[in-house]
């Protein structure tokens, strides 16, 4: 292997969040149940009135 190609797949699996599909699912997927956790913690706290 040329030592171009080893740096660029060593550049390439640097990263840990790398613009792959299987990324921006995974994302989405973390982002979206933390939205449910928040929307949870606030339903709850109205509901036994701490706020």
């Amino acid at each position: 292997m040329s030592d171009k190609k080893q740096k660029q797949e060593f550049e390439e699996n640097d990263y840990i969040l790398q613009d792959t599909p299987k990324t921006k699912v995974g994302a989405t997927i973390i982002i979206v149940a933390v939205i449910i956790c928040i929307i949870a913690i606030i339903l709850s706290g109205i509901y036994f009135e701490l706020w």
